[in-house]
């Protein structure tokens, strides 16, 4: 068994622990993000979890290049999203998970996306999967939206004065203990919790695959 295998009712719970949206948001969701080889990708936004399949980098925080290969270093640029410091069309494919949900205005970020690169996907947490975790990152700006459009990412815009006003951390680093790290102090009823966060967190986020030109429809 693995260290999640715990039995339930007759069943096992999911072995699979999602650490990164690269690892489940391809074309059908749950299946990892595939690029053909001959393309040169981008990730922006890469964070403390890059994608090992892109070829450059670009995070608001220097302190990113510590989380590339050694290798990688060089291929890592400190930038902002919406002024990417790159050619029109250099890419053929660009990355950007959990950005879009930070900025200011996400219409800019998307045309720089879609300046850049012919084609990408992004994603953020849907509005269920942040009020799961007890909205744990104050610096939200936006919830993402399903939306059966083609190329189109639907935000709406989050009341600031609400979320202050609901927040929580005590209840927030519970729900995170509950649902993503150590469920068996949670008996039971959390080892069900886990079980249903392993299989539905690839449809807790909003996985946009786009090409040619990534639209952003906001709703306030």
């Amino acid at each position: 068994k693995g260290p999640h295998d715990v039995p339930l009712d007759g069943e096992m719970v999911p072995p699979r622990q999602w650490f990164a949206a690269w690892e489940y948001c391809g074309e059908t969701p749950g299946e990892p993000l595939i690029v053909p080889d001959d393309h040169k990708v981008l990730e922006v936004g890469c964070g403390t979890r890059p994608w090992p399949r892109a070829d450059y980098y670009l995070d608001n925080d220097e302190s990113a290049r510590d989380s590339l290969s050694m290798d990688a270093h060089g291929r890592f640029t400190k930038g902002d999203a919406a002024d990417l410091p790159y050619e029109d069309g250099e890419f053929d494919y660009v990355f950007a998970s959990h950005i879009m949900e930070h900025v200011e205005d996400p219409r800019q970020v998307a045309a720089e996306l879609s300046r850049v690169a012919s084609a990408g996907c992004v994603v953020c947490p849907s509005n269920m999967k942040d009020a799961l975790f007890g909205f744990h990152e104050d610096d939200h700006k936006w919830w993402a939206l399903p939306t059966s459009e083609a190329n189109t990412l639907r935000l709406i815009k989050i009341d600031p004065a609400w979320i202050a006003a609901i927040f929580d951390e005590d209840m927030s680093k519970a729900m995170h203990q509950m649902l993503r790290l150590e469920h068996r102090r949670f008996g039971k009823e959390g080892r069900k919790l886990k079980k249903w966060f392993n299989r539905s967190e690839p449809l807790l986020d909003v996985v946009v695959n786009w090409e040619g030109e990534l639209k952003v429809e906001l709703l306030t």
